[in-house]
């Protein structure tokens, strides 16, 4: 008649409140009648208070939260402060340019443009100039070192600006 996954998943509803009230007492009648639906039951609420002992919630510490929170370090420095307009208007400066001349190469140079006036890009050659000079070891060495200075300067002036902020 009923499969035991059947009773015990019934059973289950049973013991955790949530099968309908019109279930409760047929559960509960065939609890008192029928051995199978006995013995299932009085497994799984051994199981269910076996479960509720181990698994049952702990109260936390009283001072719980005030123990977290002094650990908690607190930033001496926040990003709350203004930015400078000037660095704004600079960076949407760079990005209007670019969407401006993406937009521009996009209407000059597409085939089926609605924009009547064509731009032709002139063709010209640059005059052949002799540059392997500046491929000497000394010129190349020179230049690295220009820049390892420049990279220290650079790191010297962010390190200096970190220890001012802290």
């Amino acid at each position: 008649m009923y499969t035991s996954e059947h009773i015990e998943e019934r059973i289950w509803e049973y013991i955790d409140g949530i099968c309908p009230p019109e279930e409760v007492s047929r559960i509960e009648h065939l609890i008192a009648t029928d051995e199978v639906w006995k013995n299932i039951h009085k497994e799984l609420l051994t199981m269910h208070y076996d479960m509720g002992a181990v698994l049952s919630p702990s109260e936390p510490a009283a001072n719980l939260t005030a123990k977290v929170m002094s650990q908690v370090h607190t930033p001496t420095h926040t990003a709350t402060q203004p930015l400078n307009p000037l660095v704004v208007r600079g960076i949407a400066a760079v990005f209007l340019l670019c969407i401006a001349t993406a937009i521009t190469a996009a209407l000059t140079y597409s085939e089926n443009s609605t924009v009547v006036y064509k731009y032709q890009i002139p063709s010209y050659s640059l005059p052949d100039i002799n540059m392997h000079w500046l491929a000497t070891p000394g010129i190349t060495l020179g230049a690295v070192a220009i820049v390892a200075l420049l990279a220290i300067l650079f790191l010297d002036a962010a390190i200096r600006t970190k220890r001012a902020l802290t």
